[in-house]
């Protein structure tokens, strides 16, 4: 009677084993398929690449000249070079030079408009300039930037100077609806 039992239990552990086997893989294939075949959650990936003035300076050291109340202004461009259309912002930063301080930046675009005004050092990397329009896939934009000598200083900067470097960043339109850039 003990072989009996024991050949019993036996087959029942065979059962079990199998039916564990069989069970483990119906859910390894369920897992891999939740990855494999998940249409809502498709993704691209693109590549962000913008042309900021061809690498060049947008002010020059030598032709930078400026009295209470005169603005120097340069044209620049921003063009698209990436695989999406882009968000771009305007920043400074180095600043050197006591100058600095008695200065305020204006953004225009091609027809003269001023886009944006602030103290010099007042536009950042944490408070950019950040243009409301989409730069599309290949478009080339036109652009100035000013930069004004507040009239009420007076002499107080009479032979200061300053010196800062201006950059430009993008990042995709396509699910960044609160326009973040990576810092």
């Amino acid at each position: 009677m003990s072989n009996s039992n024991t050949q019993k239990k036996v087959w029942i552990s065979i059962a079990v084993i199998v039916l564990l086997f069989i069970m483990f893989v119906i859910n390894t294939f369920a897992f891999i398929s939740s990855f494999i075949s998940s249409e809502a959650n498709l993704f691209e990936t693109a590549k962000v690449d913008i042309d900021f003035n061809g690498n060049r300076p947008v002010f020059v050291e030598d032709d930078f000249f400026l009295e209470p109340g005169r603005e120097r202004i340069q044209p620049f461009y921003l063009r698209n070079n990436s695989t999406v259309d882009v968000y771009y912002r305007l920043y400074m930063d180095d600043f050197v030079g006591a100058l600095k301080d008695a200065l305020v930046v204006k953004i225009y675009d091609k027809d003269h408009n001023c886009l944006f005004t602030a103290n010099m050092t007042d536009l950042t990397r944490e408070t950019p300039f950040v243009d409301t329009a989409v730069l599309k896939v290949g478009e080339t934009k036109e652009l100035y930037a000013g930069v004004l000598m507040k009239t009420g200083v007076g002499n107080a900067y009479q032979n200061e100077m300053v010196s800062f470097s201006m950059y430009a960043d993008a990042t995709q339109v396509k699910n960044n609806f609160n326009k973040d850039f990576d810092n």
